[in-house]
């Protein structure tokens, strides 16, 4: 494998990762607070997690695996280099 395209792997891996983490923290919260008491007595709760938040979580985690992926060849790439 070319040292370009190790470098655009780990670049994407970055990206994934960054990307997931943004959608995982920027989520509109759906409940909280109000100003008025209820007007009924069923309480509303969200689902939690949201199904933005699973696929953020999921980017975020494809990310890390081919980030971790790309560090482990460059790493087993200089020992070897060494080696030799």
């Amino acid at each position: 494998m070319s040292a370009l395209r190790s470098y655009v792997i780990g670049a994407i891996g970055a990206v994934l990762l960054v990307i997931g983490i943004v959608v995982v923290t920027t989520q509109p919260v759906g409940f909280g607070w109000t100003a008025y008491a209820p007007l009924t007595d069923v309480t509303f709760s969200p689902p939690f997690p949201t199904p933005a938040m699973w696929i953020g979580g999921i980017v975020a985690g494809l990310g890390l695996a081919l980030l971790a992926g790309w560090v482990g060849y460059r790493l087993g790439r200089r020992a070897r280099q060494r080696a030799a």
